[in-house]
């Protein structure tokens, strides 16, 4: 069974977090950035990251299921999958999102940890995920 609840670290033993700033305040900042003079949005550059921090909510800790299921639902470059295999982690990804443990096949381990290692490309996030699981692979 895996744990999808873990909260993945940095080296230090420090959660992982990530920002998160709501979909529609990125789409209304894009929006507004390109309506602007190229002078008003070097004065909007200075202020950017307090302009983030007020759109955004508090960090929250990364956990393997997060991971998972981004690296699952999230097209890669080079994907060429049949409706099937879309399906296939399609449900795959609701499994892992409606339940803290999950029992994997050693094919679903295997697919998982080979579309986070494309998608992350960072031996601390893929490395983590794949030791979590299968701990056999480290």
């Amino acid at each position: 069974m895996v744990d999808v609840t873990y909260i993945l670290t940095e080296l230090d033993g420090t959660p992982l977090t990530q920002e998160v700033m709501c979909p529609k305040c990125r789409e209304v900042y894009a929006s507004i950035h390109k309506l602007l003079s190229s002078e008003a949005r070097l004065e909007l550059a200075e202020h950017e990251a307090e302009i983030v921090k007020i759109v955004s909510g508090d960090p929250e800790p990364v956990t393997l299921r997060v991971i998972i299921n981004r690296a699952l639902i999230t097209p890669i470059k080079d994907d060429d999958l049949k409706a099937e295999e879309h399906a296939a982690r399609y449900s795959l990804a609701v499994r892992i999102y409606e339940n803290d443990t999950v029992e994997l096949t050693t094919k679903e381990k295997a697919m998982i940890n080979q579309r986070i290692a494309k998608m992350y490309n960072s031996s601390l996030w893929a490395g983590q995920a794949a030791k979590l699981i299968d701990p056999s692979i480290v």
